[in-house]
């Protein structure tokens, strides 16, 4: 058995015909260290290579060769273009009969094991005999090698800056030969979460992880299209990001759309070649993004996936020495008083496009042009300690600070600041969880705004933009019914203060309201006490407005390793009703139950046991990418205590995984729409 599914999966599934190649100078090298993958090492080295050149590893696919991944997918024209070094790691047949790289044995794909380890070998090789940049070094990868550069990613994420995986498949997809089929023909579907697990799992890495770029044609018939989502899913967790595309765009006829971190770099990106089948894309041409000759499965799309993705990785960029730059005035120390010059001396080896001048940590000008000097009014400023650093950049995008310089001057500030309680508003009637909400500005900067009720504090309010304004979650059963007295206080950079007193609110029982935005800054996201999760957990998708929201995520599957029968994910709380209830919340949905006539698929919502909402499958799919908002009348339930459900029921019949999945957010009762 295990020859027969061997060889389906290496020859009739992934195999890649060898076509004539016109290879490029491809240089065999041996002695490049134990080899426990029993692997050929072919090296390509432009004619003129930049100081401190970058790598690329590429991978070629079943049935290939080095010598048709070379020329073919456009590497050597890109490697004599921008001087980078090409590596080609070749299978041999007496490990694999159709070549293919074993991205699914362990032995040949886990660190420092097997093939993966010989590749390492490899790439320590070339650092050792070229003074690579060691923090330049790539991977990419057609089908089995596609699939091989996501094992090299989750093993060595020390050794390897950034990957491109073409119609290749998640990292832990499959671990035997079966499991391989299933990954290949269906997509194996698992949560984010458990793919990015399987990739921390790897390795004992605790650096910045790969960017990873992700290739598929719609029309593979031998790696499903779907794996290019669960790599995408695989990839944006270990970064810590979502899987919503920060931008989409078309590039050349084709939807690239790319996955941003907090600080706005994109860390992952996919692109989907409409039409193409199973192959490498490529665009010949002599325009300088076009590259690549055609061959077997190597295709030609329009498109040169190779030029694009050594520029997402940076390669394009030859210049790599970052500017120098210093404050030569004032000096660090000084005492200062009315407007002095802040005077920056900046220099690159090719040209400084601009210099960022900073106080307190704040930019305060930009300059395009030498001199490099900004006029600075420290009467303006509060008395005290000031600290100036200089950021200069160049063409290529490399850039230095300074040392900081640190002075002492300015004007003792006695203005308060101003401070406006806006909401709720003088006169309001409240129930369960609210949003305080106040205004507040100073001519130095506000430094933070307490709210208060009945002259005690109650938390510090989060600004929502530079300047505010300020909010803070206020859960009114804290205090008894009646009458109270809110209050905003606002603190300047100078500790002066300002108060808004004037608003009295009305905190009424009579009608239960209940709200949860899932907003606490901790792994435990609940507003509200008294949650059960069983398979829910805290999501970073936000639907909340208020900065550092989060979401709750839920899954159930059914079917995997054999595990048959309904599975079921509940998330529930009690709640009392009060007059007239109406329930509103808002969800994303992933329901996937096509296999069979008695496999389903559901989302419901409960009240005790009785479903008021609903979304079921049989032997289908459905999906919501974008937040939808449910609505649902309570009014049965009113005046009385309840039990809020929110379940996943998955149900299969075979050795097939079948998952419902779920992110809800923004949940409230209240009475009325």
């Amino acid at each position: 058995m295990h020859g027969i599914l061997k060889s389906i999966i290496t020859i009739a599934v992934l195999l890649l015909a060898v076509g004539a190649a016109m290879a490029a100078n491809l240089t065999p090298v041996t002695g490049f260290g134990t080899n426990p993958g029993n692997l050929r090492m072919l090296k390509y080295v432009p004619d003129r290579i930049s100081s401190r050149p970058g790598l690329v590893v590429a991978l070629h696919g079943c049935g290939q060769q080095a010598a048709d991944y070379d020329d073919e997918t456009g590497w050597t024209e890109l490697a004599d273009r921008w001087g980078f070094m090409l590596l080609l790691p070749e299978q041999r047949e007496a490990n694999n009969q159709s070549k293919c790289f074993n991205w699914f044995e362990p032995a040949d794909a886990s660190r420092d094991r097997g093939e993966a380890l010989s590749i390492r070998q490899m790439v320590e090789r070339m650092k050792a005999d070229h003074g690579i940049d060691e923090d330049r070094v790539f991977v990419t990868g057609l089908s089995a090698g596609g699939a091989m550069t996501s094992v090299m990613l989750a093993s060595y994420p020390d050794v390897f800056a950034g990957g491109g995986v073409i119609a290749g498949v998640p990292y832990g997809c499959a671990t035997t030969l079966s499991d391989g089929l299933i990954c290949m023909f269906t997509a194996r579907n698992l949560s984010p979460d458990e793919w990015g697990r399987r990739v921390r799992g790897a390795s004992n890495h605790h650096g910045v992880w790969p960017k990873v770029s992700i290739w598929h044609g719609t029309a593979d018939t031998l790696v499903r299209p779907d794996n290019a989502t669960e790599s995408v899913e695989q990839w944006t967790n270990v970064h810590g990001i979502d899987a919503v595309a920060d931008e989409q765009t078309s590039v050349k006829g084709h939807t690239r759309r790319v996955y941003r971190d907090l600080a706005g770099e994109a860390r992952v990106e996919s692109y989907i070649i409409d039409g193409m089948g199973h192959g490498t894309p490529i665009d010949p041409g002599l325009e300088p993004d076009q590259c690549g000759r055609p061959a077997d499965y190597i295709l030609d799309a329009g498109i040169c996936s190779s030029y694009f993705i050594a520029r997402f990785w940076g390669l394009d960029v030859t210049d790599r020495e970052p500017p120098t730059v210093t404050i030569s005035a004032p000096a660090d120390g000084a005492e200062l008083g009315g407007t002095v010059d802040i005077v920056v001396e900046a220099d690159d080896n090719v040209a400084v496009s601009r210099v960022e001048f900073q106080i307190d940590d704040q930019l305060r000008r930009t300059d395009t042009a030498a001199p490099w000097t900004m006029p600075w009014d420290i009467e303006e400023e509060a008395y005290g300690t000031h600290t100036l650093v200089a950021a200069a950049f160049d063409a290529a995008g490399n850039t230095s600070r300074s040392a900081a310089v640190r002075v002492i001057g300015g004007v003792v500030d006695r203005e308060p600041p101003t401070v406006d309680l806006t909401v709720p508003e003088n006169g309001a009637r409240l129930q369960g969880m609210i949003t305080l909400i106040a205004e507040a500005g100073d001519d130095r900067g506000v430094a933070k705004v307490d709210f208060l009720v009945d002259d005690r504090l109650i938390g510090t309010g989060t600004p929502t933009g530079e300047s505010g304004p300020w909010e803070l979650q206020w859960n009114t059963a804290e205090v008894a019914e009646g009458r109270h007295r809110l209050s905003a206080r606002a603190v300047d950079r100078s500790d002066n203060e300002a108060t808004d007193d004037d608003t009295e609110v009305q905190v009424d029982r009579a009608m239960a309201a209940f709200q949860e935005t899932f907003s606490k800054q901790n792994h435990d996201p609940f507003d509200n006490d008294g949650w059960q999760a069983n398979g829910w957990q805290a999501n970073a998708d936000n639907h909340s407005p208020t900065p550092g929201s989060r979401s709750v995520g839920g899954r159930a599957a059914s079917g995997n390793g054999c595990d048959l029968g309904a599975k079921t994910a509940v998330l529930s709380t009690e709640v009392d009703l009060g007059e007239a209830p109406q329930l509103r919340y808002v969800r994303k949905l992933d329901l996937r139950a096509l296999v069979n006539l008695f496999t389903s698929a559901s989302f419901r919502v409960l009240v005790d046991d009785t479903v008021v909402d609903e979304e079921r499958v049989v032997f289908a799919n459905y999906r919501e990418s974008d937040w939808t908002e449910r609505r649902v009348d309570l009014s049965a339930f009113a005046n009385r205590s309840m039990t809020l459900s929110f379940q996943l029921v998955a149900n299969s019949n075979i050795c097939w995984e079948v998952s419902a999945e779920a992110v809800v957010d923004d949940i409230h009762i209240g009475a009325g729409p």
